[in-house]
């Protein structure tokens, strides 16, 4: 057997700080890549070596396969792990790898090269007598020939990048007059994302779970499965949430034999070596379509290993080594200590706003209270940057348990317990889910989250939340931190401040001190008294009306950043008399995040309708448009393809039709 001593990750963020903690445990010397903005990540800290390899646009760093190699040769290591998205199913990475004499950390070239394009991975399902989902394999790509496909198929169908996998390169297409649209933003987006525009077109299923099996493969052949992944909560048709084993009733013991000896199958017609997993379609008559094979290490891996008691990235390592799998399927043993096993995925995006992308800083971050039965895999700490070029995954919060119930529980307390400040999190809507009757209850579809939660969907502060974000805020600007309370002095004069919350609302509050330590607010009607219990230098902890809570809080300019378990993450601001600064001015279109100039549609003179795209931009790899909000004339365009932009820049100012 093979033996490494040193690897290549050519990758970033949480997966590529999980495969550091398995390499050091197996005695392997680690080497990191790191683009200009990622060169303080903790991937880079972590690692016994990091390698600069370009700047910020993934193209240039990332997935450039000539300095990744280099880098590998350049540090004498014998291997490359390329963790998952960027060049992870790319064969001709693989190959490059093999040809420049290194391990590459996955399943042969060929393997990858006939599962990586989703049109041929259907063909050779189809030939083993497997079911697939209906659909066109995109020979002809021009309009009309993908007009008359989903005429054939029925709407709705679904575009997706054949070569590509995470939800980017989709689009749910409702009505023929939807589909024009929808395959130039899937074609642009499939092509900034993987370089290939090719289209697939597929049945879409409305109500239907998205099950995986997980698959592991040695050289000599042999290949074994390991329990089902329920992955159906999903947001555009990324995945969320995931547990193990799938909560559905339905699914049975034969079931399971008959998914997994099906993803045996195809894993052996395709001479597969090493992990990977073959992804379905279950409908409610139990019906299991094909979908797609990953050929590689997937985000939720961590809720396998947990059920099975074992490594998957030493797995991993191991096979490309020569290893021979040491166990038989019978020979598997399904659950150890733990019977199930939830993930949740944390990204850097506001669900509050279309799943807004957010960049910025980590300011604050406190994981949730450790524990044997609990699990965190993240890729940022206190002052991490998070770019605007990549994938907005932050971290995975993975809760065990001895029956779902009790998973449920452990899960939802650690996310309450997770700090996150600087960016928006998804972590609201994870609560929100986890705490649903229909998902306690196990009525998951891949469509129940675009149900239950809409887009613009935000839980409201209650007034009584209100009313503590405002007490913690005033108490952090007016308190002392070495004052001993006192209450027996007059009260000081009362003064009136407005606050805005959560960078929206305007609440303003009558506030008179008593002693260094205690207030007496009014806000409209209510009336409380506000203590500082204690102050410590990111903590206060404080009491309204006898209510006593402690607080994590960040500072950041004139913003506080307040997190509190049964309140999560939100931000209080101090406003300034004069009012608020307006940014871009009557006529003027910014940026709403941070992001590339991928698309200008416009130029200065043209005259544009409602609704029309002026300008498109790419942030944490997907695509968001701009569009002009009323009828006009375009006066000054300020970006050119290619710009990268910040919150706020104006890129198109336009004068009233």
């Amino acid at each position: 057997m093979l033996l490494i001593t040193k690897l290549l990750i050519a990758n970033r963020g949480e997966i590529a700080v999980r495969i550091i903690k398995t390499c050091r445990e197996m005695g392997i010397a680690t080497v990191a890549v790191f683009s200009e903005v990622d060169e303080h990540a903790p991937h880079v800290r972590l690692a016994d070596e990091a390698v600069f390899i370009g700047r910020a646009p993934a193209h240039d760093s990332y997935l450039n396969m000539e300095k990744i190699i280099t880098a590998a040769l350049r540090t004498g290591a014998q291997a490359i792990h390329p963790g998952y998205g960027f060049l992870a199913e790319n064969p001709l990475f693989a190959e490059r790898v093999v040809a420049a004499g290194l391990i590459f950390i996955g399943p042969p070239a060929s393997a990858m090269r006939q599962m990586a394009h989703k049109q041929n991975a259907k063909k050779l399902v189809m030939g083993l007598w497997l079911p697939v989902v209906p659909g066109y394999d995109g020979q002809a790509q021009y309009l009309v020939a993908l007009r008359e496909a989903a005429e054939r198929i029925g709407y709705p169908v679904l575009l997706k990048a054949a070569a590509g996998g995470g939800g980017l390169g989709q689009r749910v297409v409702w009505n023929p007059s939807e589909l024009e649209t929808a395959v130039a933003a899937a074609e642009q987006e499939a092509r900034q994302a993987f370089g290939d525009d090719t289209l697939i077109m597929e049945k879409f299923f409305r109500h239907v779970r998205h099950i995986e099996i997980q698959i592991m493969a040695d050289q000599a052949g042999v290949v074994v499965y390991f329990p089902e992944r329920e992955c159906s909560l999903q947001r555009r048709r990324q995945k969320i949430i995931e547990e193990t084993p799938s909560p559905n009733p339905a699914f049975t013991d034969e079931l399971r034999a008959e998914m997994g000896h099906a993803a045996v199958a195809i894993a052996q017609a395709v001479g597969y070596v090493g992990v990977g997993t073959v992804e379905f379609l279950v409908d409610d008559t139990n019906q299991y379509y094909f979908l797609e094979m990953n050929t590689r290490l997937q985000v939720e891996h961590p809720i396998t290993e947990a059920i099975a008691e074992m490594d998957l990235v030493r797995t991993q390592i191991e096979l490309a080594q020569g290893a021979s799998l040491s166990w038989t399927q019978d020979g598997i043993y399904f659950f150890g200590r733990y019977a199930c096993a939830i993930e949740a995925r944390i990204y850097a995006e506001d669900p509050a706003h279309d799943f807004r992308p957010s960049a910025g800083q980590i300011i604050g971050w406190q994981p949730p209270t450790p524990r044997s039965d609990l699990r965190v895999e993240s890729g940022i700490e206190q002052g991490t940057a998070v770019p605007a070029d990549y994938d907005p995954l932050l971290l995975k919060i993975i809760a065990m348990g001895v029956d779902r119930a009790a998973t449920l529980r452990l899960l939802v307390r650690a996310l309450q317990e997770t700090v996150v400040q600087g960016v928006a999190t998804n972590i609201p809507l994870l609560l929100g889910l986890l705490q649903h009757p229909r998902v306690q209850a196990g009525e998951l579809h891949t469509e129940l989250v675009a149900e239950l939660f809409p887009a613009t969907h935000t839980p409201p502060l209650d007034p009584a939340n209100q009313l503590a974000l405002l007490a913690v805020a005033l108490v952090w600007h007016n308190s002392q931190p070495t004052a001993a309370p006192r209450y027996d002095q007059p009260p000081r004069a009362t003064l009136r401040t407005q606050w805005v919350v959560d960078g929206s609302e305007t609440i303003e509050i009558s506030h008179s001190q008593y002693g260094a330590q205690q207030w007496q607010v009014q806000w409209g009607t209510q009336t409380a008294v506000v203590q500082l219990v204690r102050r410590e230098v990111e903590w206060l902890t404080v009491r309204v009306d006898g209510w006593q809570q402690r607080y994590h809080v960040v500072v950041a300019g004139a913003v506080l950043h307040i997190h509190a378990p049964m309140l999560g993450a939100h931000t209080v601001g101090r406003q300034s008399r004069f009012g608020r600064a307006i940014g871009a001015g009557q006529g003027g279109y910014t940026a709403a995040m941070p992001g590339r100039v991928v698309q200008v549609l416009v130029g200065v003179g043209d005259v544009v309708s409602a609704g029309q795209v002026l300008m498109v931009l790419e942030s944490m790899k997907m695509e968001h448009a701009l569009c002009a909000a009323e009828p006009g004339t375009i006066a000054q365009v300020h970006a050119a393809v290619g710009d990268a932009v910040n919150t706020g820049d104006v890129l198109v100012e336009m004068a009233p039709k």
